[in-house]
């Protein structure tokens, strides 16, 4: 009935969901948030979020990262009357909700100019958040900094910025490697200390999800990328050759440690696209990158060739030119 049974389960309010953009490791995708009141006690640096909620978001985000198999969820409460030097949050209010091209370029220059991807913009209907995490960045080099990134943004980013607020976030995360966990043992530990009943009524949750994301696999062609009537339904970008050619004869082909320069002919075909990162020009599929992490989480790919059954994998966005090796 439209109801979050994760919350349901949790004992927690259940709030209203936007689904917006994610960012993390380099990449941005599609992403969800639910926004819900949180008990608090105290004030100023000892206003902290009351045992009793703090307990269930624990455990609401152990149960939606194991039912959803997340390798991390994050809950968090803003504090802004709190001293300089414990804000470790950024709340950046525009005109409009951010696209996705706004995001990766903030994502981009946060990462240009602190030289990590932790620092991931989470997304607001109407600007982003941005959390402090990383060792050795004090709050205050966090602040300065990113008044800089500012400065270097469009007039017209997000619709025009309204507010740049420093805040101290209380809260914390739940997270686990699937490799090294593969049936969400760290989850299920956090679940069923609360109760055994609960740990079983996660399970099937889970086994609903999963038949529900098999049904669509199997309708869409998603566990069958190899094949023609998988690529169908997905987007398709022409490639310009002339580009290719100019590019491909004079770039460099990376293979291990060894280098050198492709003389290959560039492909003139289509490009079938099934991925969400936005920002690809060019590729070279001997050379390691992010966009392959990307296909070994299996967050989508992009199949190239001039057949779809026997097309190259690779990682791209539908209406641009990809350079790549043939």
């Amino acid at each position: 009935g439209g109801k979050d049974r994760i919350a349901q389960l949790a004992g927690i309010p259940q709030g209203k969901t936007i689904i917006g953009i994610s960012a993390w490791e380099s990449a941005t995708g599609a992403g969800a948030q639910t926004f819900f009141p949180v008990p608090l006690e105290g004030a100023k640096a000892k206003r902290v979020i009351k045992q009793v909620a703090e307990q269930k978001l624990r455990l609401a985000s152990a149960i939606r990262a194991y039912v959803l198999r997340q390798d991390m969820v994050v809950y968090h409460t803003p504090v802004f009357d709190a001293s300089v030097k414990s804000q470790n949050g950024i709340q950046l209010l525009t005109n409009r909700a951010l696209t996705p091209d706004e995001i990766q370029s903030l994502y981009s220059a946060l990462n240009a100019k602190f030289n990590t991807w932790d620092l991931a913009p989470g997304y607001l209907p109407n600007g982003a958040r941005i959390l402090n995490f990383v060792d050795g960045l004090d709050n205050k080099a966090f602040h300065d900094g990113f008044r800089e990134i500012l400065q270097s943004l469009p007039d017209d980013f997000g619709g025009g910025i309204v507010e740049f607020g420093k805040y101290r976030s209380i809260g914390d995360a739940v997270f686990s490697n699937w490799k090294d966990n593969p049936n969400g043992e760290v989850y299920r530990e956090i679940i069923a200390a609360k109760s055994s009943d609960l740990l079983r009524r996660a399970d099937d949750l889970r086994a609903s999800v999963e038949a529900v994301n098999r049904q669509f696999a199997s309708k869409y062609g998603w566990d069958k990328p190899a094949t023609g009537a998988a690529l169908s339904a997905r987007d398709r970008a022409d490639v310009n050759s002339a580009e290719f050619k100019a590019w491909s004869n004079n770039a460099p082909i990376v293979q291990g440690e060894a280098t050198e320069f492709a003389t290959r002919q560039p492909f003139a075909g289509k490009a079938y696209h099934g991925s969400p990162v936005a920002d690809i020009t060019e590729f070279d599929p001997f050379a390691p990158s992010r966009f392959r992490k990307e296909l070994e989480r299996g967050m989508g790919a992009i199949w190239f060739g001039a057949e779809p059954a026997t097309a190259t994998n690779f990682a791209g966005m539908a209406g641009s030119v990809y350079p790549v090796y043939v």
